[in-house]
């Protein structure tokens, strides 16, 4: 039997806690309060019990204060997955129906009116805006699913310029400094070619450069790519639990992200 015990935030605020006992490592997570009509970036940190790195926005999602609407209604609480230039969305309603064409029966994430499919399974890592129009007084969002027994999860995205939206996939904060990346050229701190990340952070973004020539505190040149908030290497944790990020890389191809327990 295993046991752990372990935090997570997941939006980019405060927490809650877990303590789950079972051959499954199994855990939830209670974001901060959800208000109306505003837009949170949340990570996919956890897999489908007993499964595959996968899980399903039925299963990962758990709202509270926040209700179903019927299809259509423009009160219902969405989630935007990043596709190319624009996003997929996914609606939280009362009247979603089976691949036999009959009502579900309950409250589920659809995209088009059905029950979400195979192709619209998230994997650990992938990340997602969430925005509710209508939300009760203390409304909440929380995740739940099987914790990862990988140490080390890949994450890729698209070069070209692009956006893309990557989480942390672990329920341990991770350091920027701590992470590879492959497939993503490193600059000179100060060209504006630099691969990007952006964290949300208020209303706003912090942003990290994927530099060559990073320092670190004691002002001596690291010796290796890294990504820096301002030409120094990062200190501290970067890489919220749960929490997920914009990456862009100008380079042509497919870039990789790893993170590590």
């Amino acid at each position: 039997m295993n046991r752990w015990l372990v935090s997570i935030t997941a939006a980019a605020a405060a927490a809650g806690a877990f303590a789950v006992e079972s051959q499954n490592i199994v855990g939830f997570v209670e974001a901060a309060e959800v208000a109306a009509d505003t837009y949170y970036m949340i990570g996919v940190p956890f897999e489908e019990v007993g499964g595959d790195g996968t899980i399903s926005f039925d299963k990962l999602i758990k709202l509270n204060g926040i209700q179903a609407y019927e299809d259509g209604d423009a009160n219902c609480a969405q989630i935007q997955v990043r596709e190319g230039n624009g996003y997929a969305m996914y609606y939280y309603i009362t009247d979603a129906w089976d691949a036999n064409d009959e009502e579900l029966g309950h409250d589920a994430w659809s995209p088009d009116g059905y029950e979400c499919t195979a192709a619209d399974i998230q994997a650990l890592g992938n990340g997602f805006w969430f925005k509710a129009p209508v939300a009760a007084e203390g409304a909440t969002i929380s995740t739940i699913g099987q914790v990862s027994d990988a140490n080390e999860i890949s994450v890729s995205f698209p070069g070209g310029g692009s956006y893309n939206i990557v989480a942390n996939p672990f329920p341990t904060d991770i350091s920027f400094a701590d992470v590879t990346t492959t497939g993503v050229t490193a600059l000179e701190d100060g060209d504006a070619n630099c691969a990007q990340i952006q964290v949300r952070e208020g209303n706003g973004y912090a942003m990290y450069y994927y530099i060559t020539d990073a320092w670190d505190a004691n002002d001596e040149e690291r010796g290796y790519d890294a990504w820096s908030p301002d030409g120094y290497e990062c200190v501290g944790t970067s890489v919220a639990k749960g929490a997920s990020f914009w990456i862009k890389s100008n380079d042509a191809g497919t870039g990789t992200i790893t993170f590590s327990k």
